[in-house]
């Protein structure tokens, strides 16, 4: 974000914590338990700071981050691994949905 807000530690450590292990299965209970906060103290704080949900911000941070695998020359499945998703169909449909084209059309385009 362009703007600069301070963050709280619970926040700065959670995201920290998902560009590190972006690669690997990340629950927000998880992230909200080492915060030492609650589900729902976590995900208040990260809203209002981050304007999102914890969801949707790991969502586009996978979805970025298989953009760059994909640029590196892997393939669709490879991204779709490498970037934290168990699901193909459903990392597709992500994908299409920021994007407004499939990963495989992405990677043709380049």
């Amino acid at each position: 974000k362009d703007r600069k807000i301070k963050l709280s530690q619970d926040v700065a450590g959670a995201l920290e914590y998902m560009d590190s292990h972006i690669e690997e299965q990340i629950l927000i209970e998880d992230l909200a338990k080492m915060a030492f906060v609650s589900v729902n103290t976590f995900e208040r704080h990260f809203k209002k700071q981050t304007g999102m949900t914890a969801g949707e911000y790991l969502l586009q941070k996978r979805l970025f981050y298989s953009c760059r695998l994909l640029d590196r020359g892997k393939s669709v499945q490879d991204a779709c691994c490498g970037s934290g998703f168990s699901d193909c169909s459903y990392y597709i449909k992500k994908f299409r949905t920021l994007y407004g084209i499939t990963p495989k059309q992405y990677k043709t385009k380049k």
